[in-house]
């Protein structure tokens, strides 16, 4: 018997695999809001902060509101300026108009010329009317001031607000007065018909119209030198209106054709205020401020009485008109 030894190999097999799962993600930029880095409001192009305005009587006067801002998603994400320049106590939600709120709108940023540029710079012009309201010390509104509000946004309507150091606007007394009063051709001891001059508030405070007679009528030949300025007589509307009853108050273009009979006439150069030399007199009412060019107007009557001799050729002397703000 032969012993051997047998040998086996058990041979175990297997398949190894791997499996790599590489997940990619797309990492995107947030939109984030614009910064508003400075306001200035200021009288002219690129000039200093303005902190009180003078306006000019039935003139337009420019306010330009500038600044800088910046995008953390670059300067080219700005979209649009808005701007609001208001009386202060109202509000930036004020209601448009010329008197105490304006607003613009401006898609121009300069100083961004790439896209890695972050900051830009704007610029809004606005025309403040003169009879925008004043903020000044004695002023209706001298508890408030006037500010500038200004919106940035960006593409995706991401806003920043910021505003400007507030500013006064100073009152402007202004009145327009029509530049001649003729009575024309009259006889001696003739009282002429009431003629109108008319008064035009410009301004942005209610005025209360004062006249002087700077001298009697001064005659360029007879024997008389002069017609006494106590001759001449100033009127209100209420007392012309005796001689047109029907035209209601004479605020039309109709007041000058006023057509009194003689007995009317002397009724309302008796009720007149007389315009002797030097002395002041202040008109009956005063004229509202203006919420329009033209808006706030008031006529005012004059009667001349002739003397019944001595006068001849043309004479004439010169009113003094001034508005004091109230």
């Amino acid at each position: 018997m032969t012993c051997g030894v047998v040998l086996s190999a058990l041979l175990i097999s297997f398949a190894y695999s791997t499996k790599a799962n590489v997940i990619l993600q797309q990492i995107m930029a947030q939109n984030e809001p614009p910064v508003i880095d400075n306001v200035v409001v200021s009288l002219s192009e690129n000039g200093p902060q303005v902190t009180e305005m003078t306006l000019t009587e039935n003139t337009d006067t420019n306010l330009y509101v500038y600044g800088s801002a910046s995008d953390p998603n670059g300067c080219h994400d700005l979209k649009r300026v808005n701007v609001t320049v208001y009386r202060a106590d109202l509000g930036a939600a004020c209601e448009l108009n010329d008197n105490n709120c304006y607003a613009t709108s401006t898609q121009v940023f300069a100083s961004c010329s790439s896209n890695p540029d972050l900051g830009a710079s704007f610029q809004a012009v606005l025309q403040i009317e003169s009879f925008a309201d004043p903020t000044d010390a004695g002023s209706p509104n001298a508890a408030t001031n006037w500010i500038a509000r200004v919106t940035i946004l960006d593409q995706g309507n991401l806003s920043a607000t910021a505003l400007s150091p507030g500013f006064e606007i100073n009152s402007l007394a202004a009145l327009g007065v029509t530049p001649s009063l003729d009575f024309g051709e009259l006889h001696l001891g003739e009282t002429s018909q009431p003629k109108v001059i008319y008064l035009t508030n410009y301004g942005n405070r209610s005025v209360q119209p004062d006249f002087v007679s700077q001298g009697d009528l001064a005659c360029d030949s007879g024997t008389s030198t002069a017609i006494s300025s106590s001759m001449l007589h100033m009127h209100t509307a209420d007392q012309v209106a005796v001689c047109s009853p029907t035209r209601g108050g004479l605020t039309s273009a109709n007041d000058k054709l006023i057509d009194c009979t003689a007995e009317q006439i002397q009724a309302v150069w008796n009720a007149g205020v007389s315009m002797e030399s030097d002395q002041v007199r202040t008109y009956e009412t005063g004229l509202d401020e203006a919420s329009g060019y033209g808006s706030s107007m008031m006529p005012v009557y004059f009667t001349l009485k002739i003397p019944g001799s001595g006068v001849l050729g043309s004479c004439s002397t010169i009113l003094r008109v001034t508005a004091v703000a109230r």
